[in-house]
């Protein structure tokens, strides 16, 4: 080991950060340098030198050293935020489980994007006409009704109970025309960025 390697080794045992410590011989600024990492931006080093010209030398490399320090920080502040806006932003952790009225399996999803503001609307409808289909198959079942697909005349909501029948036949391999023309206003609405 070269005896410069070895101060600083020992030096470097003794520096955690925060410190005030001396250079007395800035010479071309190496120690100044290493001293001023050692110590961190909470330290302070002062540097002196006879010469005036191992001053100037010792401040060049100073500041370049803290042109690269800056750079090295903006590359990790600009990946830091790609990374944020990639994995982060507009994440929305949520475990989805989707159930079939006819057939009585399930299907569990696990997404992370957070919906726009339509597909959460889109989403609440469809909540909304799968609850009152449920709730039409209950009452048909105490009544002693039939196994098929339960509208709710009652409710005078026929078209949502049109398009739960349209969206079971689109689910059995069978495309409605309601559920055609929903998912096509779905798409020119997020065509359009609403």
């Amino acid at each position: 080991m070269k005896s410069i390697q070895l101060a600083h080794q020992l030096v470097s045992d003794q520096l955690g950060g925060g410190e005030v410590v001396i250079d007395a011989t800035a010479g071309n600024g190496h120690d100044t340098l290493f001293l001023a990492q050692q110590v961190g931006a909470s330290g302070t080093v002062y540097s002196f030198d006879v010469q005036e010209e191992a001053i100037r030398i010792t401040g060049s490399r100073l500041e370049e050293a803290k042109l690269e320090l800056a750079w090295d920080m903006e590359r990790v502040s600009l990946s830091r935020s790609k990374m944020e806006s990639r994995f982060l932003h507009g994440l929305a952790v949520e475990s989805i489980k989707l159930h079939g009225l006819a057939n009585g399996l399930s299907v569990r999803s696990f997404r992370t994007v957070e919906l726009a503001g339509w597909q959460r609307e889109a989403m609440e409808h469809v909540h909304a006409l799968i609850n009152k289909e449920q709730a039409a198959r209950n009452r048909q079942q105490k009544a002693g009704g039939a196994d098929g697909p339960a509208v709710d005349r009652d409710s005078g909501d026929e078209e949502a109970g049109e398009q739960m029948v349209d969206s079971t036949m689109a689910t059995e391999g069978m495309r409605g025309d309601k559920v055609t023309k929903a998912q096509d206003r779905l798409l020119k609405r997020d065509e359009a960025g609403l």
